[in-house]
């Protein structure tokens, strides 16, 4: 039997706004077979003993990372701005999705698991989820990941890495050297997603197999409308704000309208999202999307 484990992060706004709610329905609703990691910045989340919870300091255990961010501190396209300098979105912030990027690379070394799971750190876990579940969604011998296809990139608030596959290694060496050699500044976007999504395309096309659980048809809020939904919500931008994903984030695919979670929803105005978005315009902004076409 495979064994599996899950890992996220956050800073300690992250922390206050989600992550105590993240730990706690990690808690209630993950198998205990499944250990948590976290790695925490410049914070010490409260973990309530738990034995299967273990707290990494990000200062400590990524300094490569530190080091990265620091060498492009004053770099404006690493901290969200296009290239001609005309917008500014997540799109294009590098140095804050880093953060999450070498928190993979170093997990992927620290865990002896067979199955590495990355959960977004704003996921709320609604429902009891069996583990025999995760086995189900989890890639198979022959697949590098499962994740959440769409349109445009993948929705990578949940990617399950296949650590024995025989070219998880290069995949990982690759999707490195794109930071390391700052290629990552070439492509259409620097997000992690669209990164990703390009490495998947890549290595699609010359026949690794993944496991999709969205698709290149799919769109919009892809990860409450995929099985994870009957025991996740991902609480992405200004879901924070509202507590849940919203009524209009239900597609026709749809499966979960049964789960207690999903009974009461709230639909927010345009006018409540604008305001919110208003906020933060830089974290929210994703007028720009477009189709991953491969690494360059």
């Amino acid at each position: 039997m495979r064994t599996l484990s899950v890992f996220t992060t956050w800073h300690p706004t992250g922390y206050k706004k989600y992550g105590k709610d993240y730990i706690k329905t990690y808690l209630q609703n993950w198998p205990v077979e499944v250990p948590l990691t976290i790695y925490a910045e410049d914070h010490e989340p409260n973990t309530y003993n738990a034995d299967n919870i273990e707290v990494l300091d990000q200062r400590t255990v990524l300094p490569d990372l530190k080091a990265w961010q620091e060498k492009h501190k004053d770099n404006p396209f690493a901290h969200g701005w296009n290239k001609d300098k005309s917008k500014k979105s997540f799109l294009w912030d590098a140095s804050r999705f880093a953060n999450k990027t070498f928190a993979i690379w170093h997990f992927m070394n620290h865990t002896d698991a067979d199955v590495a799971i990355w959960c977004d750190g704003d996921v709320r876990t609604h429902t009891p989820m069996p583990i025999d579940f995760i086995r189900s969604i989890a890639p198979s011998e022959n697949q590098l990941a499962t994740y959440l296809g769409r349109k445009t990139w993948p929705e990578c608030g949940w990617v399950m890495y296949n650590r024995r596959h025989p070219e998880f290694e290069d995949f990982m060496k690759k999707w490195r050297w794109v930071y390391e050699s700052d290629d990552i500044f070439s492509h259409k976007e620097s997000h992690d997603s669209f990164i990703f999504g390009e490495l998947v395309h890549e290595y699609a096309s010359n026949g690794t197999e993944f496991n999709d659980l969205g698709g290149p048809d799919k769109g919009g809020h892809i990860f409450i409308n995929s099985p994870l939904g009957g025991y996740m919500d991902h609480l992405k931008g200004f879901r924070k704000e509202v507590g849940k994903s919203l009524p209009s984030d239900v597609t026709g695919g749809f499966k979960h309208q049964d789960n207690e979670w999903w009974q009461e929803m709230r639909q927010v105005t345009k006018e409540e999202v604008r305001a919110e978005k208003a906020k933060n315009p830089h974290e929210y902004d994703a007028a720009q999307q477009v189709k991953s076409k491969g690494i360059k």
